[in-house]
């Protein structure tokens, strides 16, 4: 399956929900589906479908967020990737488990889902594609992150996160040689 092929196939189960999505990105994985080196492309966006390409730098981890009442599939391409899911207490959060998904595995986050995404390995790099039920941009809710160590809710920065993940990118790429750099 190519990339062509995923969004067509993604588009096409979307109706049928995330379990539906989850078997695609599964299928795709399996068929050896290609990652290329961009650290994030976003692959397709409408209002009902977002699929997103991202390279986790070793050891590179977000905060806590929420997808604004999106559901997310979540399919690792290469390396691991640790998802730290979270439970709202009031304004802050309870830890509630972690799980990790290695290349070939998926992963399904409902539309109530707070979590964090951290690569854990200090000199590789992750590899995985992220479907969501829409447009993080329109979420039928306004989005939510909770920073360390006070784990306070707070209005999503998009640009600040996007700044941080670029900068967080360029920096593993000058202290590494790997053919992602």
């Amino acid at each position: 399956m190519d990339r062509d092929e995923l969004i067509g196939a993604c588009l096409a189960a979307r109706p049928d929900g995330m379990a539906a999505v989850k078997e695609v990105v599964e299928q795709a994985l399996a068929d050896g589906l290609a990652v290329g080196d961009d650290a994030y492309v976003e692959l397709y966006r409408s209002d009902d479908l977002l699929v997103q390409q991202f390279l986790w730098p070793p050891g590179y981890s977000t905060q806590a967020h929420d997808h604004g009442g999106l559901w997310a599939v979540v399919g690792i391409a290469a390396g691991v990737e640790e998802n730290r899911l979270f439970r709202a207490r009031g304004d802050t959060l309870e830890h509630v488990v972690s799980r990790e998904y290695h290349r070939g595995q998926v992963g399904a986050l409902g539309p109530d889902v707070i979590h964090a995404v951290r690569n854990p390995r200090s000199q590789e790099w992750s590899a995985a594609l992220h479907v969501y039920s829409g447009d993080l941009t329109r979420a039928p809710e306004p989005r939510s992150e909770w920073w360390e160590p006070d784990l306070c809710r707070r209005p999503y920065d998009s640009e600040g996160n996007v700044a941080t993940y670029f900068a967080a990118v360029e920096s593993a790429r000058r202290a590494d040689s790997s053919p992602r750099s």
